[in-house]
């Protein structure tokens, strides 16, 4: 009987320290921790503000998800991926889909190249067009001179 009640006694000693031992060995996660993936992701209520800046309950909760996602040993990316697929893009800010960001950025990228070559075009265009403009402001004297003399001419 003593020897049963001695094993039973070592076996649970042992079932604790394993416990003890599981829950040492889980990752510690810190408020820092929780915001470096919040401040990727944006409120689903209000428009424009990061997650980690927002204080709504639907925030908090959120932020409780990373937490437990992060508790489960998941990386920054994997989380975000997970909220993208859950619910949606606009969680990110910026589309997540290759073609969607390119579309976003390419576009406006383009219309300033083209108006800065465009401005070149014109800054050219004019920096020719000055030699010409005396030249033709030179012709429109001699005939003014022309019309002068015809007139004092005809009066005189």
């Amino acid at each position: 009987m003593r020897r049963a009640s001695l094993w039973l006694v070592l076996g649970l000693l042992l079932c604790g320290a394993s416990v003890v031992g599981a829950q040492s060995t889980a990752p510690t996660i810190t408020l820092d921790d929780v915001h470096r993936v919040a401040e990727r992701l944006y409120c689903p209520v209000c428009e424009n503000i990061p997650l980690d800046d927002c204080g709504t309950a639907t925030c908090m909760q959120w932020k409780g998800e990373i937490e437990l996602l992060l508790r489960e040993g998941k990386s920054d990316d994997e989380i975000v991926d997970l909220f993208v697929a859950q619910y949606g893009e606009h969680v990110v800010g910026i589309p997540h889909n290759p073609t969607l960001r390119a579309l976003s950025f390419v576009p406006p990228l383009l219309l300033v190249l083209g108006l800065i070559g465009l401005g070149v075009l014109m800054f050219l265009r004019f920096g020719r067009g000055a030699p010409a403009a005396s030249a033709t402001a030179a012709s429109t004297q001699d005939e003014a001179d022309a019309f002068r003399a015809r007139l004092e001419q005809d009066l005189g």
